[in-house]
């Protein structure tokens, strides 16, 4: 215990020592702290090393240092007055101290020297709570440190399983490697026969090859003589048969006496000179004809009529079949709402014995600024004549 100036003890004890600083570490340690427990055989009293010393924060703490040299400074400007007091005393002599001073200026010390040993005893607190702190931070960094190296040893346990395993596999690829390039060879050997092979083969197509070209032209020669060959049998055919139908000619050409439709005539003939081996109808489709002033190549029409020969038939344009309308009636609308007019008209110039449907259906008009080929319907009306109807588009009737 530390006595107070007035012979009482202060009664606390610390848990430790106060803290060193040494120079030349830039560090405060501390000593081992005296047990508070009796000293006995069960508890002996430990042996202290002045010179077993922990330091409080770890070297590399920038902030720690900071603080350590701070206190540092505080001490030595502390020691340096206590110097400067010891002097004094010592040049002065002690006859003041041998006084006994009075109450007040004891009671003043006491309560300084107090304040000081509650301010002391704040520090030493706060030293062994940061003592504990360190010491459980160690223990942390301890437990941290050895798990890390338990995990280091797992890693190098797996690296060294990966290793083997890659070991393992790198023989095996060295195994597949040699196949491979057993393979290889083999096979540049099996490619080597097949070329000679296939040059072989090559060689044997090409000298096929060229007795096909050679095969081909003496095809396309032989063609061209065999199309020399046709083109002079069918221009000696064709002459032949220029000759034989020179030889042909219509008889008993004549019209009809009615109209075929409007403005139409039909004409018949039979072709006559045919020898028997040759086709009468071919005959009647290649035999050309005149016909009022008109050559006319072909018939429309060949009738094959056995005994009596092939008839051929021209239809031809005849101004005496040319029928009209004329007087355009008006007959209104043909119902209600139905958008439609008739008109009606009477059919002229009709010929006895004509065909009054052809020839009202074919007969051409024009009214109303409309043309028409021919009626939408022809009636015969007896001694009334032959009448053409028409249904118009008209607004009107709608």
């Amino acid at each position: 215990m530390h006595p107070n100036p007035n012979g009482r003890s202060s009664g606390r004890v610390p848990s430790r020592a106060p803290p060193a600083y040494d120079a030349n570490a830039t560090l405060w340690t501390y000593s081992a702290p005296a047990h508070d427990s009796p000293v006995g055989a069960n508890n002996p009293r430990p042996s202290a090393d002045p010179n077993d010393r922990t330091p409080l924060l770890p070297q590399n703490d920038s902030a720690s240092s900071a603080s350590q040299k701070t206190w540092a400074l505080s001490v030595s400007i502390f020691q340096f007055l206590g110097l400067m007091f010891l002097i004094f005393y010592v040049c002065t002599g002690r006859e003041w101290m041998t006084e006994d001073p009075d109450s007040a200026v004891r009671d003043q010390l006491r309560r300084q020297w107090d304040k000081e040993m509650q301010g002391h005893q704040k520090i030493r607190q706060a030293w062994a709570i940061e003592v504990e702190q360190h010491d459980a931070i160690r223990v942390g960094w301890e437990a941290e440190h050895m798990e890390l190296i338990r995990q280091w040893d797992k890693e190098i346990q797996g690296h060294q399983k990966i290793r083997q395993a890659w070991a393992i596999e790198v023989d095996q690829h060295d195994t597949i490697r040699i196949g491979w390039e057993a393979e290889r060879m083999e096979l540049i050997r099996q490619w080597d026969i097949e070329v000679k092979q296939h040059d072989t083969i090559r060689v044997g197509w090409e000298a096929e090859r060229n007795e096909l070209i050679a095969m081909r032209k003496q095809l396309v020669r032989d063609k061209e003589d065999w199309k020399d060959e046709k083109r002079g049998e069918a221009r000696r055919k064709k002459e032949e048969q220029d000759r034989i139908r020179a030889k042909f000619y219509w008889e008993d050409l004549g019209a009809d006496q009615h109209c075929l439709r409007y403005s139409t005539r039909q004409y018949t003939a039979r072709v006559a000179n045919v020898p028997r081996q040759y086709d009468p109808v071919q005959a009647c489709k290649e035999t050309a004809i005149e016909i009022n002033g008109v050559k006319i190549l072909n018939p429309v029409q060949c009738e094959d009529r056995g005994c009596s020969g092939v008839i051929g038939h021209w239809v031809l344009a005849d101004p005496s079949c040319v029928t009209h309308f004329d007087g355009f009636a008006d007959k209104g609308c043909t119902g209600p709402g139905s958008g439609r007019r008739l008109i009606e008209s009477r059919l002229w110039n009709l010929q006895g014995g004509d065909d009054w449907r052809d020839m009202c259906s074919t007969t051409p008009a024009d009214f109303r600024g409309l043309h028409f080929e021919g009626p939408d319907s022809c009636e015969n009306w007896g001694i009334r004549g032959v009448w053409g109807t028409w249904n118009i588009e008209d607004r009107e009737c709608f």
